[in-house]
């Protein structure tokens, strides 16, 4: 059983990647969790750091994916991410990824297209 649960997704708000998924997590870590809290190297935090500038440079400034980027190649970058971090972490830490496969259900009707600020695609909604 892992001692911390991580839960990854981005807020637009909150310019973190990495969630408290429960108590103990929370209690140790707080509910946003800054990627240099974790015991990870700091190229693995500037990989992450990278990714959720990408990510609030395309939600929050509402600018289409740079030439060579988009939604897909994101949501890869993603995937890659968590599964470095989740090899990188020690054991008892385990990493749920909430966001990856929504970004790729997204991107196939969206590729290209900006997300506004706030906007969640239809895929990405739950209840």
């Amino acid at each position: 059983m892992a001692a911390y649960k991580l839960r990854f997704f981005f807020d637009n708000i909150a310019g973190v990647c990495l969630w408290a998924g429960d108590r103990a997590t929370m209690e140790r870590f707080d509910y946003p969790i800054g990627l240099a809290m974790l015991p990870i190297t700091s190229d693995l935090t500037e990989a992450g750091g990278s990714l959720i500038a990408r990510w609030e440079r395309h939600v929050y400034e509402k600018q289409s994916w740079p030439s060579g980027d988009s939604l897909s190649v994101f949501a890869r970058d993603c995937r890659a991410f968590v599964g470095q971090l989740q090899s990188a972490l020690p054991d008892g830490y385990e990493i749920a990824d909430e966001h990856t496969a929504k970004l790729i259900s997204a991107a196939e009707g969206n590729e290209g297209a900006p997300l506004a600020r706030g906007w969640t695609p239809p895929s990405m909604c739950t209840g």
